[in-house]
C-alpha cells in the first residue's frame, strides 16, 4: 500500500517560502510548530487552495499535483473535506445547507438528511435553519467540521478543529472525530496546539518550523527525545509526568 503522504514541494506566499519534504506511511498526522511556520499553508497546498512553484504532492498514491508533469488535480476533483481557521460557511446560505454543499451525487432530500444527523451528532443539531451570522464561534467551528465530514472526503483537512470549542465540548468532539481520522479509506491532516488532542488522536507527529519539517514520530517517541524548543514546552506536561512516575516507581507511564 502507497504511503499516506509523500510531498515534496516548494511554495512562496508573499515573503515566505515552504519548502518541505514529509513521507508518512500511516496517519492520521498532526502538524505542529510555532506561529508563522507553514502549517495552514501546508493544508491549502493539499486542499488546492495554493499551487506549489515546485515540486509534487501524492495522497495514497494519487498524484495531487506535479509540476514536472504539467498536473494539478482541481480543489473540486480531490475529494477534499476541508475546516479552515476561518470556517468558510457561506453567509447566504442556512445551516443545513451549508453542511450539504460538499455532498455531491446525492438528492437535497438525502443531503439534508444527512446534514441534520452530523449536526445531531456534533451537538449542535436545533441550528439546522439559521444562518452562520447568528452563530457563535464554537457554534461555527463545529458546523464547519460537518460540512467537512459529510463530504466524504478522501482527504480531511482540519485547522485547529478543537480550538473554539468549551472543554466539555472538546472532549466529546474529540471521542466524535476519532474513527473519523482513522478510516481505513481516508487520510487525515490535522493542524493543533493542543496536546490533549494529540493524547486522545494518538496521530504521527510533523514538527514544522519556518516551512520545513524538523523532525516526526509518535508522540511515545517525542515524549522521550523532544529535541527541539517547541516540543519540549508543548510536551512538558508529560515530562513532569514522567519524571514523577520514575519517582515513585522507576517506570514511565506509558502513553
Amino acid at each position: 500500500m502507497p504511503p499516506d503522504l509523500d510531498i515534496d514541494l516548494r511554495a512562496r506566499v508573499g515573503d515566505f517560502a515552504l519548502d518541505l519534504r514529509l513521507l508518512v506511511d500511516r496517519g492520521p498526522v498532526a502538524i505542529v510548530g510555532p506561529n508563522g511556520s507553514g502549517k495552514t499553508t501546508l493544508l491549502r497546498l493539499l486542499a488546492g487552495g495554493l499551487v506549489p512553484t515546485e515540486g509534487r504532492a501524492m495522497v495514497r498514491g494519487r498524484v495531487l499535483v506535479d509540476t514536472a508533469a504539467g498536473c494539478f488535480v482541481p480543489p473540486s476533483r480531490r475529494r477534499v473535506g476541508y475546516l479552515p481557521q476561518g470556517y468558510g460557511l457561506f453567509g447566504h446560505m442556512s445551516v443545513l445547507d451549508n453542511v450539504g454543499y460538499g455532498m455531491r451525487g446525492r438528492s437535497r432530500q438525502d443531503r439534508r438528511r444527512r446534514a441534520q444527523e452530523l449536526l445531531t451528532e456534533l451537538g449542535v443539531g436545533s441550528l439546522g435553519p439559521r444562518r452562520p451570522s447568528r452563530l457563535s464561534g464554537g457554534e461555527q467551528q463545529r458546523v464547519s467540521l460537518a460540512r467537512a465530514l459529510g463530504a466524504s472526503p478522501q482527504l480531511l483537512l482540519l485547522d485547529e478543529p478543537t480550538a473554539a470549542l468549551d472543554v466539555a465540548v472538546k472532549h466529546q468532539t474529540r471521542e466524535l472525530l476519532a474513527p473519523h481520522l482513522r478510516h481505513p479509506d481516508r487520510c487525515a491532516v490535522l493542524v493543533t496546539h493542543d496536546l490533549r488532542d494529540l493524547l486522545a488522536w494518538k496521530p504521527m507527529i510533523v514538527l514544522m518550523v519556518g516551512g520545513r519539517v524538523v523532525t516526526q514520530g509518535s508522540i511515545a517517541t517525542l515524549r522521550r527525545q523532544p529535541g527541539h524548543p517547541f516540543l519540549t514546552e508543548l510536551l512538558r506536561p508529560l515530562q513532569a509526568e514522567d519524571q514523577a512516575a520514575r519517582g515513585a516507581s522507576g517506570c514511565v507511564l506509558p502513553v
